[in-house]
């Protein structure tokens, strides 16, 4: 009974360690401070074994610009859950952050790798005063995080919602084309119809009123079909555009569900 005692206890520890970890590193991550983020879940990790975990030691070390330790993380947290149901997103995610790894390694080993020595100064030359540079400016860290969405999905979006404007547009004009038609025909009605005008009845003036008319309303229906189709179309571009977006989450899906669960 004691041994269980203690064995709960020190499980209740570790749980406690975990939880104010993964607190803290999630302050950390939402301030832009992506290495401290990924120190304080690697410290958490270690005091909970959760995969969950490993996935936001991947995503702290990659907006952090750490490429190679977030591959190493995001493989952990593919190898712990298998099945999980951003896997296919993580899977991009890693290869585009390899491409990443492997431009950076070309453009490091590119010629000329050595230094340039300063030429020496003439015999007798006095030495020029060196003068410190300023202080650097304080540097304002802002979390934008490249999308982990897929990126053809973004583009057909973007492409939806400019097919939609133009559409919207041509039904505007078509609709206030319609309108101007309709209202040269009601003019022309009135012109027909009023009988106190000491005019006689013109056949072409009438067939006029028919073909404005008619034509106005076939602009009208036709423009406004066209906008609400352009609306629809903006409405699911927009929309496929937003969902290919990265949220600042430290965890996303199953993940957090699972970090959650301290």
């Amino acid at each position: 009974m004691a041994l269980l005692a203690m064995g709960a206890s020190a499980h209740a520890d570790d749980l406690q360690k975990a939880r104010e970890h993964y607190q803290e590193g999630t302050k950390a991550y939402d301030l832009g401070r992506f290495d401290d983020a990924a120190r304080e879940y690697e410290q958490a990790y270690e005091a909970k074994d959760d995969p969950a975990l490993l996935f936001n030691i991947a995503q702290a070390y990659r907006f952090g610009k750490r490429y190679d330790k977030a591959i190493l993380s995001y493989r952990s947290y593919l190898r712990r859950v298998p099945d999980a149901p951003n896997r296919g997103e993580v899977q991009a995610i890693v290869v585009e952050l390899q491409r990443l790894v492997d431009e950076q390694k070309k453009t490091e080993s590119k010629p000329p790798t050595d230094t340039i020595q300063p030429a020496p100064a003439p015999p007798g030359s006095p030495t020029p005063a060196v003068t410190p540079p300023p202080p650097p400016a304080a540097a304002v860290t802002t979390a934008e995080p490249a999308p982990s969405g897929n990126p053809a999905e973004a583009r057909r979006g973007r492409r939806l919602k400019l097919i939609g404007i133009g559409v919207g547009a041509v039904g505007v004009a078509a609709l206030v084309s319609g309108a101007a038609l309709w209202g040269v025909a009601g003019a022309t009605a009135d012109h027909v119809n009023n009988l106190t005008m000491p005019t006689v009845f013109d056949p072409a003036e009438e067939s006029r009123f028919g073909t404005f008319q008619t034509s106005g309303i076939a602009l009208v229906a036709v423009g406004g079909v066209a906008l609400v189709t352009g609306v629809a179309l903006v409405a699911v571009g927009v929309k496929k555009e937003r969902a290919n977006r990265v949220a600042l989450v430290p965890a996303v899906g199953h993940a957090v569900a699972a970090a959650g669960s301290f």
